[in-house]
């Protein structure tokens, strides 16, 4: 009788000691064998790691302004994805659970939560905001999809080689015509088009009160405002969104087509590992450059990009309604019970971006 398929994680588990196996569950997103929850998340802790790490941002900026040239682009850049992190885990995070009603326990505060953090980060109104998400639940990756025609738009679509794929990724994360329309239409959605009107007073407000400090601190305070918020918000956090969207979905599976049933729908959705298997060989080079891997590639997109339970992706998708912030545990518990429902693509970001993109990579499964 044959021996049933040892998984990833339990190759890691096996293969690695146990004082690192909470940081791979980190990583990964998937506990290991008879792994327990020692802490648990909820809504407020995720809300306030977002500020956490908007706060470390401005320090590091702080700290990179006190440096000569030499460590100041490198210690800026930090300080930039800190912010942006921070920026980004208030949206996918807690704007993204405010829209399924899953921060706060009645509507209206889930409503009053939503409409003040996307007036402060500058995205989609609250309300229009949900109508686009939930869109996005009843027929994923369909040509309606919002997300599907702002990839389309980045010319990812089509790409059906990993070369082809990489360049234009890299393109688009580096354009200055992306950030400019991106940042554009934030600024239309909330200073033109934002409904009902007392969003758009909101919009107006937070800009004034953006502005005034000015009146007090003179022309200095502007070049502050941009390198402390202005740039973290609008090319941080835009790189972010982008690769966190490229890599959200097999976006091209199904042609764009309207999907029905939970069968094909479950098949647009995977689990993003942040985390190599377990090298073939047991090596110490081998070893090494996992480990390089994984600190210097996985641990980043994990920390700055696939933030929280972004990750379990698939999970959301599957069970809207779970227990979102112990996603990580709240996972392995359905997956049992629904093996079927569940997909995981490991080997980081740049596998994401392949299964979520190259219609070739679809074919061969």
């Amino acid at each position: 009788m044959n021996s049933p398929k040892r998984s990833p994680r339990d190759e890691l588990s096996d293969r690695l000691p146990q004082f690192v196996q909470s940081f791979i569950t980190w990583l990964s997103g998937i506990p290991c064998r008879d792994q327990r929850q020692t802490f648990k998340m909820s809504p407020a802790i995720v809300f306030l790691v977002g500020i956490l790490f908007i706060t470390m941002g401005f320090i590091i900026i702080y700290e990179a302004m006190q440096q000569g040239w030499l460590a100041l682009v490198p210690v800026y850049i930090l300080g930039v994805s800190f912010v942006a992190s921070g920026t980004r885990r208030l949206d996918v995070l807690i704007v993204h659970q405010s829209l399924h009603g899953k921060v706060l326990k009645d509507k209206k505060g889930n409503e009053a939560l939503g409409e003040i953090l996307t007036t402060l980060l500058f995205l989609t109104p609250y309300k229009s905001n949900r109508l686009e998400h939930l869109g996005h639940h009843r027929s994923p990756c369909d040509e309606n999809d919002v997300d599907v025609i702002y990839l389309k738009s980045a010319c990812i679509a089509g790409v059906n080689n990993r070369k082809a794929l990489y360049r234009q990724v890299l393109k688009t994360v580096f354009s200055p015509v992306f950030h400019f329309q991106f940042t554009l239409n934030r600024l239309k959605s909330n200073l033109i088009s934002a409904t009902p009107w007392y969003r758009l007073f909101m919009s107006w407000t937070y800009v004034f009160l953006l502005l005034s400090p000015a009146l007090l601190f003179g022309p200095s305070y502007f070049f502050s405002l941009l390198l402390y918020w202005l740039i973290p918000l609008s090319v941080g956090f835009q790189m972010s969104n982008f690769l966190y969207t490229a890599t959200e979905h097999r976006w091209w599976l199904f042609n764009n087509e309207f999907v029905i049933g939970n069968e094909k729908r479950d098949q647009l959705t995977f689990a993003r590992i942040c985390c190599n298997e377990a090298p073939s060989r047991t090596t110490l080079l081998s070893w090494a450059v996992w480990w390089i891997y994984a600190i210097f590639i996985n641990m980043p997109v994990r920390l700055f990009i696939i933030v929280g339970d972004t990750l379990q992706h698939d999970l959301h998708h599957v069970a809207p309604n779970c227990d979102w912030a112990n996603s990580t545990f709240e996972r392995q518990s359905y997956q049992q019970r629904t093996p079927d429902r569940f997909a995981e693509v490991w080997g980081g970001i740049t596998a994401h971006l392949c299964e979520g993109n190259i219609q070739k990579i679809y074919e061969n499964k």
